[in-house]
């Protein structure tokens, strides 16, 4: 029961901070202290050089904290399945990606692309959930 009130939780804050990214300044208060949380959830990574708040989520970073928001990131970094999509990176973003396809949490924006740049808006993320 724990479990699933963190993840409540998670999922919450995820909503929030997907709302947020590129509509705040990447000094908002509120906005970053939800990226920290996230962060200590194991949630959200961010970058080499921070969260970058400012900038619009991807597909692929909304793709990404799901698959942690559901516990399955070690499984999905460890999927050895072809990805379906060409337009995905080699490596991580491929196993993510492939894992994703396989579970049927995505099936792309088309039979062979996931458009893994392109803009994750609230509705996109609700749509992964």
């Amino acid at each position: 029961m724990k479990k699933l009130g963190t993840r409540i939780m998670a999922l919450a804050l995820a909503a929030a901070l997907v709302l947020s990214m590129g509509a705040f300044a990447a000094g908002d208060a509120g906005t970053q202290e939800n990226a920290d949380r996230l962060h200590a959830l194991g949630l959200f990574q961010g970058t080499g050089s921070g969260y970058a708040l400012d900038k619009t989520a991807t597909r692929l970073q909304g793709l990404i904290m799901l698959i942690r928001l559901l516990g399955e990131e070690d499984e999905a970094l460890r999927c050895e399945d072809p990805c379906p999509f060409r337009d995905v990176a080699e490596g991580n973003p491929s196993r993510y990606t492939a894992y994703a396809y396989r579970m049927g949490y995505t099936t792309g924006t088309s039979a062979t692309t996931f458009s893994p740049g392109g803009t994750m808006n609230f509705k996109g993320y609700v749509t992964f959930l």
